[in-house]
């Protein structure tokens, strides 16, 4: 009696300290003075601020950090501007370059003319965006709910005024893009002033800059107004459009002038701002041309207010200290004048953590930005010569069972060994550190040697390779485990981890490791029973305990925030479960044991609801409050849509359909080989298919399931390909 309370009493104390570990954020309180001054300084990087007395002054001072800058659809500089006017990702298509004052005359015909005949609609603001209908339209083709202007629009249905100043032009193009992010959902924005602000000069690109004066002044005056306004430095676009064509040392002095003048503007408006009680934004939509050759495509952007505490930049969005999203520049402005952001607006409110008061901080923010970058670079040939690795060890294993090559079964064994142990040892953060893609390869073969080498060692004695499939499996899932409990430092910045540049995740555990984590466990445990002879009660301990945190570190929004990778490990670890523990599985047992998962599910679902932090499911089950089941309707087609892509172009689509393919042949040959496995090693067959469940269960509830379900075979199929080569010797 003792025993059992002693169990339910470690079994609550462990769900009570994963769920409600304290989880720190920041809040924005509301300011006093409605007025923020939103500056477009495009094109530059984060290794142009140390350059610019004045944005350094103020990014030390204040909120800094790098930008994710996607879009939807093609990615191109009106997508990244429309996206931070929608607050969720955006696709422009290049639409969006022209924006007129209502009295500008276009193509020898009125302004307001050409977008009343575009539009049909009643002309209101001083400012159109007369290609609204056709960023409507394009938007509309996207997998997820989009509405062009919503900052805009959102602003002026609660009374704030919004302004915009300044452009991109050249003599014979215009490009006023930061029309996109003010607009409301009509493509009209109420105030500002766009032409007549350029003035003719021989040194400046293009031989046009910003009359700087008249603009101060225009600001001043609209200051009066009070509400958003943003400015468009257009010189900073225009330097950089000439870089492209220059001799590149008079293109980098060119270009450095520009950013000079822009500066010393962003100085006076710094002066003029009280920063007690509003708020200034520095921001770059998208890449400068050179970031663009080097793979570079974070941006800087910078913010300064008494709401915001100095230091690194991030959000609920991202989670990682110096980094934010461009979705989350809307959310971030409706904070500020005490509006919460509304559906389909995704981003969340920048706040700062740490202080950044020296210039190790921006070496830092440069330093993260290389790594960064380096990852982004390396992950396709690093991931690509790996699936090319697991392929070739199938064919190899193939070509063995039918005996079309002679191979030495050790030889093939440390190949399916070496697989096993990557993952692992791709968590290590030190492959980070070193941005040579030669040298990130090398420093992961020599870590996966080192992994198999441990077991070989200390289990040298014995022939059995259970032994090297135990201490992996257990090894891989143990580091996994230690780095969510401790944040995922690991897993932000591993090989096989989630990429910051391409967004689709920035914290919790990515499906890559998600699908190692839940299959390692399984096949940790099972290959444990089959070495310690333990007895049944011991085994549904372990089982139960391990299982239950496995689950709750994948699927708490403190930890995993997986949704996907929670159903996956559940389901996973109940059919274990009851493969372990019963001899029939007849159809009481089946019906039992999903109204026990379902229940389990909903009751950790609803806690994290009700007193989690934000996560992408709980903001999905949040806004399902408001808006219905469509939500859910739309990340369940986005989903679908995805593993269609995936399907299409991941090379993980390929080690897992030859996985798939090498297992159909097993089950019918060698004749009896997985009855014998069966019998020889029950325990660890059984976790086997166990997992596999969870494999199928991964591929239908992720939107990238194919992802998942082929790195969690690593750990559900190799180990049985191990253990068949030492039957099929033994059977020679």
């Amino acid at each position: 009696m003792r025993y059992k309370l002693l169990k339910k009493i470690i079994i609550v104390s462990l769900v009570y300290f994963f769920i409600f570990i304290p989880t720190f954020s920041s809040a924005n309180p509301l300011a006093k003075n409605k007025i923020c001054t939103l500056i477009i300084l495009d094109r530059i990087s984060i290794n142009d601020i140390e350059k610019l007395p004045n944005l350094k002054k103020i990014a030390f001072s204040g909120v800094t950090g790098l930008m994710n800058t996607r879009c939807a659809g093609n990615y191109e500089p009106a997508g990244s501007y429309l996206t931070i006017g929608a607050g969720t990702r955006a696709s422009a298509s290049g639409k969006g370059k022209i924006a007129l004052m209502n009295y500008e005359i276009y193509n020898s015909f009125n302004a307001g003319k050409i977008y009343k005949s575009f539009t049909g609609n009643e002309v209101y603001g001083k400012i159109l965006v007369p290609e609204i209908p056709l960023i409507i339209e394009e938007n509309l083709k996207q997998d997820h709910e989009i509405i062009p202007g919503l900052l805009g629009e959102t602003l002026k249905k609660q009374g704030v005024p919004v302004s915009l100043l300044g452009n991109a032009d050249k003599a014979e193009e215009m490009n006023r893009l930061a029309a996109l992010i003010a607009m409301d959902e009509k493509g009209q924005i109420m105030e500002g002033k766009l032409e007549g602000i350029n003035i003719f000069d021989e040194e400046s690109p293009f031989f046009l800059t910003l009359n700087y004066e008249k603009l101060f002044q225009e600001y001043l005056r609209y200051r009066s107004l009070g509400g958003l306004i943003v400015i468009y430095i257009g010189d900073s676009v225009r330097a950089d459009e000439c870089y492209r064509f220059s001799d590149k040392n008079q293109g980098e002095s060119t270009r450095l002038n520009a950013l000079l003048r822009a500066d010393s503007f962003i100085g006076k408006v710094a002066d003029t701002v009280d920063f007690s009680e509003e708020l200034l934004m520095i921001v770059a939509p998208f890449p400068s041309y050179k970031s663009l050759i080097n793979r570079e495509y974070l941006t800087p952007v910078i913010l300064k207010g008494n709401i915001l505490k100095s230091g690194f930049a991030t959000s609920e969005t991202t989670k990682r200290k110096g980094i934010v999203a461009n979705i989350d520049i809307a959310p971030t402005i409706l904070s500020f004048f005490g509006i919460n952001a509304p559906y389909p607006m995704l981003g969340k409110a920048i706040y700062g953590i740490y202080g950044m008061d020296s210039e190790n901080a921006l070496s830092f923010l440069q330093d993260s930005n290389k790594k960064i970058t380096a990852n982004y670079t390396a992950r396709p040939y690093i991931i690509k010569t790996y699936v090319f690795l697991h392929i070739l060890s199938l064919i190899i294993f193939l070509s063995y069972i039918f005996k079309l090559l002679d191979i030495r079964p050790g030889f093939l064994i440390f190949f399916f060994l070496f697989n096993l142990s990557s993952p692992a040892s791709m968590l290590f953060p030190f492959i980070y550190g070193f941005p040579a893609l030669f040298i990130k390869f090398i420093l992961w073969a020599i870590t996966s040697l080192t992994v198999i080498l441990i077991p070989y060692l200390l289990f040298k004695n014995s022939q059995n390779p259970l032994y090297s499939i135990a201490f992996l499996s257990i090894f891989t899932a143990s580091i996994i485990f230690l780095d969510l409990l401790l944040g995922a430092n690991w897993m932000k910045t591993s090989i096989l981890g989630y990429d910051v540049i391409a967004g689709a995740r920035y914290y919790g555990i990515g499906n890559e490791y998600m699908g190692v984590f839940f299959s390692s466990i399984i096949t940790g445990i099972s290959s444990l029973f089959e070495i310690l002879k333990l007895k049944d009660d011991c085994k549904k301990n372990i089982s139960i305990i391990l299982f239950l945190v496995t689950f709750i570190l994948i699927f708490s929004p403190n930890f995993g925030s997986n949704f996907g990778g929670g159903v996956a490990a559940l389901g996973g670890f109940l059919y274990t479960y009851v493969l372990y523990f019963y001899k029939k599985t007849d159809f009481k047992v089946i019906i039992k044991y999903i109204l026990l998962g379902t229940i389990i599910f909903s009751l950790f679902l609803l806690i994290f609801i009700l007193y989690g932090p934000p996560s992408h499911f709980t903001l999905l089950f949040l806004s399902m409050k408001d808006q219905g089941f469509d939500p859910l309707f739309i990340v369940i087609s986005r989903k679908l849509l995805m593993n269609y892509r995936l399907f299409k172009y991941t090379p993980w689509t390929k080690a897992l359909i030859f996985s798939i393919i090498t297992l159909l042949i097993l089950v019918k040959w060698p004749v009896g080989l997985f009855k014998k496995l069966s019998q020889d090693y029950p325990f660890l067959f059984k976790g086997i298919k166990g997992a596999n469940f969870g494999t199928l269960l991964a591929l239908v509830f992720n939107d990238s399931g194919i992802v998942a379900a082929a790195t969690s075979m690593i750990f559900s199929f190799l180990p049985l390909l191990i253990l068949s080569i030492k039957e099929c010797e033994e059977r020679r």
